[in-house]
């Protein structure tokens, strides 16, 4: 069920969609006589790229997710546990070890960091398995928040967990019922809380890695760019997330 839901996902996001719809369009112009629903799917094709990296629609898609909870107040009170949320990594043992995890993993541990820092005696969890990888995300996610300045003795590590459900199951052995600050990107918190929620746990978001920032009195602009086809690719890969969280009963 983990590899279905991980193929059709990858099937539903941006960029294959419109790969796909694009070169079917364009098979059924050269080698069908179907040229009008041809032009028709390539013409969708061009325009859901277009849309999808502008500005306002990238925007539009992902900031209702990014807004859903504030970012964390350290005067809220202790907590004994800060939970960092897995993410990508490449342990390439050529690199730095800042270098093997992704950007969104390490805009995720530095506000668990900042977090662990203001909670004297709090434990730092971090999790997520290797995949392809030999060497599992939360062994090198570990490994900078040593070099950071996490001791190692305040870290636990969770190797097992491939998804937010899986997580949110592995870890409330140690966490239980206790409050405890919980660290992923934006756009992913109202999916991750309502997870851990429904594992009868008691998550503070502590949003983290925004993709949507604005300057004050910054007017709105159109920009077409990668940067905002990758927002729009967050964005709907969490619709998704939800969607099928829902379909599995996990939330």
């Amino acid at each position: 069920m983990f590899l279905f839901k991980k193929i059709i996902a990858a099937i539903l996001l941006p960029v294959p969609m419109v790969l796909i719809i694009t070169v079917l369009g364009l098979f059924l112009l050269w080698f069908s006589k179907r040229q009008r629903l041809g032009k028709w799917m390539a013409s969708l094709g061009v325009l859901m790229l277009v849309l999808l990296s502008a500005t306002p629609i990238a925007n539009l898609l992902i900031s209702p997710l990014e807004n859903h909870y504030p970012t964390y107040d350290l005067s809220q009170g202790p907590v004994k546990f800060v939970m960092v949320l897995g993410s990508g990594h490449v342990s390439d043992p050529r690199l730095p070890v800042s270098s093997q995890i992704g950007s969104a993993s390490m805009a995720r541990l530095l506000e668990g960091i900042r977090i662990y820092k203001a909670n004297p005696g709090a434990k730092l969890i971090v999790s997520g398995w290797g995949g392809a990888d030999p060497v599992p995300n939360a062994e090198v996610v570990a490994q900078v928040a040593i070099a950071l300045g996490v001791l190692e003795v305040d870290i636990v590590k969770e190797p097992r967990a491939k998804d937010t459900h899986n997580e949110a199951q592995l870890v409330k052995a140690v966490i239980g019922r206790a409050e405890f600050a919980l660290v992923t990107s934006a756009a992913h918190m109202p999916r991750a809380v309502a997870l851990f929620n429904k594992q009868e746990m008691r998550p503070v978001p502590a949003p983290a890695n925004y993709l949507v920032k604005n300057r004050p009195g910054q007017s709105v602009s159109i920009q077409f760019s990668a940067t905002n086809l990758a927002k729009s690719e967050s964005a709907i890969h969490e619709y998704l997330g939800l969607a099928w969280s829902k379909l599995r009963g996990q939330i």
